[in-house]
Order: C-alpha cells, then structure tokens, then sequence
C-alpha cells in the first residue's frame, strides 16, 4: 500500500531517470512501472527473466502479464 505522496514520488522517478536505472530500481512501484512502459521492449523482458524470481510476487505478476501480452514464452 502506497500513500499519495510516495506514489507521486515514484511516478516523478520514473518519469525524471533513464530507463535502465529504473530497471535496478528497489522500489516496487517503479519496477512495475518499468514492465508496463511500452519502450521497455522484447529483448529487455527477455532479460529481466533471470532476476524476476528474485523480486516480490506482484513485480512477478506483471512481468508475467506483460510477457503474455508481448508473446514472449517465459523461458
């Protein structure tokens, strides 16, 4: 559960840093934020798939929702 303030503060992160910092990014938000983000392509979801099983059950959830949506086959 997120307050108002550090929803804001996440959203101000990820709009205002690169994305591949964002992607080593500690905060469970902006990693979520990151899978979702178009820009983020096929090659770097391919990637993420062997630190994924490292990060919290909902980070997991998207990237198994974007994968799904993308058609990439979770190796």
């Amino acid at each position: 559960v997120y307050s108002q303030v550090e929803f804001i503060e996440a959203v101000n992160e990820y709009l205002n840093s690169p994305k591949e910092a964002l992607i080593k990014s500690d905060n469970t938000l902006i990693k979520i934020l990151v899978i979702l983000d178009r820009r983020v392509g096929k090659r770097t979801l391919e990637n993420m798939h062997n630190t994924i099983t490292t990060e919290e059950e909902i980070v997991q959830y998207f990237y198994k929702l974007r994968c799904d949506a993308e058609g990439i086959m979770e190796l």
